[in-house]
């Protein structure tokens, strides 16, 4: 999106980018979304011609990723505590790289105290089992795989949806920039 020969589909771009790895986007996530945008597009872009300036809707994303991480920090408490881990990398990224941040940050430690707690949602069914846990993530959206059909960790690439993602602080080689804090 943008003035470029590779600006893309205006229409599809907001959508694309706020669904998680299962194609789904929360109401509230692009509620947020289009009223960060027109905002942006009021105070930055009096003059522009359309209600939303392309600049605004990009910028919109991270505000909105925010909002998505919010609730599944609260409904799914142990998924944001092992995507928080992998803040400051870049995906797509190997399942192998996946589980050395997981197993350097200690993550079976912090899932632990995270279900002693009991009120942060259900739990993984083995806090141990890392690689166990990125099919868990994948089948909850928050992670996907990149290449189609594989079964074996070694055959794809672990990714996370923009709308996980960029309020993670995780980095995507030509994706929608992070916001810097």
């Amino acid at each position: 999106m943008g003035t470029s020969h590779r600006r893309g589909y205006t229409y599809t771009w907001l959508p694309n980018h706020l669904q998680d790895g299962r194609g789904q986007v929360s109401p509230r996530t692009l509620l947020q979304a289009v009223s960060t945008a027109a905002t942006i597009t009021r105070d930055r872009h009096p003059t522009h011609e359309h209600a939303l300036h392309y600049d605004a809707i990009r910028a919109s994303v991270s505000t909105a990723s925010q909002i998505r991480v919010d609730e599944i920090t609260e409904d799914i408490r142990w998924a944001a505590v092992a995507v928080e881990q992998l803040r400051g990398g870049q995906v797509p990224m190997q399942p192998s790289v996946v589980l050395a941040y997981w197993r350097d940050a200690s993550l079976s430690v912090k899932l632990r105290e995270v279900l002693a707690n009991g009120s942060q949602g259900s739990g993984p069914e083995d806090v141990d089992n890392h690689r166990e846990l990125i099919e868990e993530l994948e089948r909850l959206g928050v992670m996907t795989r990149r290449a189609a059909g594989a079964t074996d960790l070694r055959d794809y690439a672990v990714d996370i949806p923009d709308v996980y993602r960029l309020a993670f602080g995780i980095g995507r080689k030509g994706g929608v920039s992070r916001r810097a804090h």
